[in-house]
């Protein structure tokens, strides 16, 4: 069960600290990430789309439509280990 789906374990996408970050297109994507990893893929798809919709930056688009792919398709964004 998603953490959201359970009043006592809110996702990382719905406290005070995600409404802060509104227009702040990489804390945005942080959340989503974040979001994705606790297994709330539908916040996480919200959250990633709002974050492009913010971006001008046409490379950075493409980086962020990568990881709404992802979450699209219920899977984390996870960087590799160097």
């Amino acid at each position: 069960m998603p953490p959201s789906s359970n009043p006592a374990s809110p996702s990382p996408g719905d406290n005070a600290s995600s409404r802060s970050a509104e227009g702040v297109p990489t804390i945005i994507d942080t959340l989503a990430a974040a979001c994705a990893e606790a297994g709330d893929f539908d916040q996480a798809m919200r959250r990633q789309g709002q974050a492009i919709e913010l971006l001008t930056d046409a490379k950075k688009k493409e980086d962020y439509a990568t990881r709404l792919k992802l979450y699209r398709e219920r899977k984390p964004y996870r960087e590799a280990s160097p």
